[in-house]
């Protein structure tokens, strides 16, 4: 499901969907300090207080736009994670080329409210909360059992399997940064780009020689 029919799932009217994609647009592109709601009202073609009558606060509105995503998202995210991780891989190579491509395509579905999510981490309690429930409490755990068996077949690096699920997600992270915040328009084969993450994970994470 991608973001937008997400978001639109959440709006009861027209007007409520266009105040949501604005806002969308808006605190991905600027941040949620650098947006007023004023300017939000203006994108989506409705008055200030229309915006008011949906959400108390700016605030609201910024929650109103990353929780629904996060936790409507995250029971699929989490089955495709159990799904990958109840399988027996042959070796790492086999394990990462699985789970890289089904990170990527999640980035490649909600990106801008995922930019908007780490934006405001640091300065949002409740945008913090929300991504621990969705990433940290209900993806970590489902790991452990296929790094173990990799490691204690001599596959991976002795390493606590939250140590190997961060590494992962913080290459991946930093390629998606790169992909959709730095270079949005430049080329891309993401085929060729898969490739090399998973041959640089193989080594990072392979056993020491």
């Amino acid at each position: 499901m991608m973001t937008d029919e997400v978001l639109w799932s959440q709006a009861g009217t027209e007007k409520h969907r266009r105040i949501l994609d604005a806002a969308l647009e808006m605190f991905a592109e600027q941040g949620y300090a650098g947006t007023a709601t004023a300017e939000i009202a203006r994108k989506a073609g409705v008055s200030e207080a229309a915006i008011f009558r949906h959400y108390k606060t700016k605030k609201d509105l910024l929650i109103g736009v990353v929780a629904p995503v996060l936790r409507v998202v995250a029971p699929a995210l989490v089955a495709d994670v159990k799904q990958i991780m109840s399988q027996r891989y042959p070796d790492l190579r086999s394990f990462l080329a699985v789970l890289v491509k089904d990170r990527v395509g999640f980035v490649r579905r909600h990106h801008r409210v995922l930019r908007i999510a780490l934006q405001e981490l640091p300065f949002h309690p409740e945008v913090r909360a929300i991504v621990d429930e969705v990433f940290v409490r209900d993806i970590y755990p489902h790991a452990t059992g296929t790094i173990t068996d990799l490691q204690r077949r001599g596959e991976m690096m002795e390493l606590a399997p939250e140590l190997v699920m961060r590494t992962i997600i913080s290459i991946t992270a930093g390629h998606a940064v790169h992909r959709y915040y730095l270079r949005p328009g430049a080329p891309f084969d993401e085929a060729v780009e898969m490739e090399l993450l998973v041959r640089l994970l193989s080594k990072a994470l392979g056993p020491e020689r």
